[in-house]
């Protein structure tokens, strides 16, 4: 005969299971190729101290109501552990710009907080103000190669979660995902191994991304002068073999060569010497030098405010160095 203790020590240990097979029955086999699909798309990580590469990414609308919740219950339950927010077009006519305000600002993991923690649940938008450049940014061009596989593939759910575990396996979760299955998605998620050498300076990801995130109207220009009236120093979000970090400016309405831009993120081969003094200023006075390389993207043309953005990369600089 089983005892009163006995008993409800039983109905404990049968609802503890029960959590634990909901949490696990929430994580499904994701396509083969989805973990690279979605690393090739721009995004940002969060959390962790930088020293190893998140295993779990979320693709999610900028506008999305339970991207924003998954956002903030995410850094409430596991704030160390690394994830990478990758954004994705969808509700909204701002949801693209909102995206690229996002990717592009100063601090992007701030942007995230403050889109998620100011989320407007009567205009079902984001709380990240959007600049007038990106107000009509077109959605297919963002994310372009990701954003039919997200649709037709992963569901089109946002957020959707894919994660790879310790065993190798690629498993994805659909939704807003409860504290519960957010411990379980860290349990068994597998621990990545700290990214390489990244000397090329550019901001954010990989420029092959960024080119991919901008649609396919783009001019790729070698050796060119750029100019900007004011631009904004910025850690790069890359590091050396030493952990040291690359410096990367981000100007508005900067000229590359003949071309005038809304936005250019030009990474350098600098590294950055003196982090606090650099983020203590606010913008260079001006900003004058040569890239290598510079891919002009172009987006709604024929609208009212078409949007040219610059990735240049090895870029060198009269102005701002340290």
């Amino acid at each position: 005969m089983t005892s009163r203790y006995g008993y409800w020590a039983l109905c404990v240990s049968l609802f503890a299971f029960s959590l634990s097979a909901q949490a696990a029955d929430a994580f499904k086999p994701a396509p083969d190729d989805a973990w690279q699909k979605i690393s090739d798309a721009l995004g940002v990580q969060v959390g962790g101290d930088g020293t190893v590469s998140a295993s779990i990414q979320v693709v999610f609308d900028a506008n999305s109501p339970y991207g924003a919740k998954l956002f903030k219950r995410w850094e409430a339950t596991a704030p160390d552990t690394p994830v990478r927010w990758v954004p994705i077009a969808y509700l909204g006519k701002d949801s693209a710009g909102r995206a690229m305000a996002i990717l592009g600002a100063k601090d992007s993991t701030a942007a995230l907080r403050e889109n998620a923690e100011h989320y407007d649940n009567q205009a079902h938008k984001g709380g990240y103000p959007v600049p007038s450049a990106f107000a009509d940014f077109p959605a297919k061009s963002l994310q372009e190669e990701l954003r039919p596989y997200w649709i037709n593939t992963l569901g089109g759910y946002t957020p959707v979660t894919v994660f790879k575990a310790a065993d190798g396996r690629v498993l994805k979760a659909d939704g807003l995902l409860s504290e519960a299955q957010i411990r379980q998605m860290v349990s068994q998620a597998a621990v990545q191994l700290p990214p390489g050498d990244a000397s090329d300076g550019q901001s954010g990801a990989d420029v092959a991304a960024m080119q991919k995130a901008m649609g396919d109207d783009v001019t790729e220009l070698t050796n060119v002068t750029v100019t900007a009236a004011a631009a904004q120093p910025m850690p790069s979000g890359k590091t050396d073999s030493n952990g040291a970090q690359y410096l990367a400016y981000i100007a508005e309405n900067a000229q590359i060569g003949d071309v005038t831009v809304n936005q250019a993120m030009l990474g350098t081969d600098q590294v950055i010497r003196n982090m606090v003094s650099l983020m203590g200023d606010n913008n260079t006075p001006s900003l004058k030098g040569r890239c290598q390389s510079v891919s002009l993207h172009r987006a709604g043309q024929g609208t009212e405010n078409p949007t040219v953005v610059a990735y240049g990369k090895h870029c060198t600089f009269e102005t701002g160095e340290q």
